[in-house]
């Protein structure tokens, strides 16, 4: 039983929408007309998905920014607990 992407809808499409947001974001190794027209279909199918959004932040996070920071947090409230 082969589906289109354009028929998935919700549960169907949740499990695959972090792949398709990637997709859509990344920089093709393709750069024919059928994928543009494709990519443009899938661009098409996320806007739709209120999910694909919060997907596209958390893709957006520097995660090594982030661990960095945490970090330098951590050591900063241990030398402040040590002083009191």
């Amino acid at each position: 039983m082969s589906m289109k992407l354009m028929d998935l809808e919700g549960k169907e499409l949740r499990p695959i929408l972090p792949a398709l947001v990637r997709m859509a974001l990344c920089v093709p190794i393709d750069s024919s007309i059928e994928w543009l027209e494709k990519k443009k279909k899938i661009l098409i199918k996320l806007s739709s998905a209120e999910t694909a959004n919060n997907i596209v932040s958390l893709l957006s996070v520097d995660f090594h920014a982030l661990d960095s920071d945490v970090r330098k947090e951590i050591a900063i409230r241990s030398k402040e607990c040590r002083h009191l």
